[in-house]
């Protein structure tokens, strides 16, 4: 699938064409966010960049796209979109989340919740859907009742966050690189 380029122009509403592994997804697939955005909210997203309280927490990964999230979730008001950004950057730099997936492996009961938590992310195979696109599940009732009563609620919450840094790393890896359809072996 070919990127989409800031300087291209799609009117709203139009699709896209999505074309991935050959097969045409275009009507199937909705109209991705970044698409969608007018002159105005690109705008909001470049002010919302240079923001005093932004600045010292933005990184490369953060993309308009993830920006925007931010913004929409406070209605593009700028002044609290910011806030929750500079708010969310700092509980994830007080848990450690951007070092979870290097350190939480190491943790006492890792190997107990990989093994026993009904969850389908795996560390070093993440489960993947037919077009490449990680999947994530959890069978919260499967969970036995006595190993919950084990593993203390903060171990069970940074296995939670490292299950979603873990597909967020899945989710970065398709948008460097695109979807890789999965080889099922016959």
């Amino acid at each position: 699938m070919e990127k989409q380029t800031s300087s291209q122009k799609i009117e709203k509403g139009k699709k896209v064409p999505c074309v991935i592994n050959g097969v045409d997804l275009t009507n199937i697939l909705p109209t991705p966010l970044w698409v969608t955005f007018d002159d105005d909210q690109k705008a909001k997203i470049q002010e919302f960049k240079k923001a005093e309280n932004v600045v010292p927490h933005l990184k490369p990964e953060h993309t308009d796209y993830y920006i925007s999230r931010f913004l929409v979730a406070r209605k593009w008001d700028m002044k609290l979109s910011t806030e929750l950004f500079a708010n969310a950057m700092v509980v994830r730099e007080a848990e450690a989340i951007d070092t979870i997936l290097e350190t939480f492996p190491h943790d006492y009961w890792f190997k107990a919740l990989t093994e026993y938590w009904p969850t389908s992310i795996r560390p070093d195979k993440p489960l993947v859907a037919k077009d490449g696109c990680p999947v994530m599940y959890e069978r919260i009732g499967l969970v036995n009742p006595k190993l919950a009563d084990l593993i203390p609620l903060e171990v069970c919450v940074r296995h939670h966050l490292y299950n979603v840094e873990v597909m967020e790393r899945e989710n970065r890896k398709i948008r460097q690189g695109g979807l890789q359809r999965r080889h099922d072996p016959d």
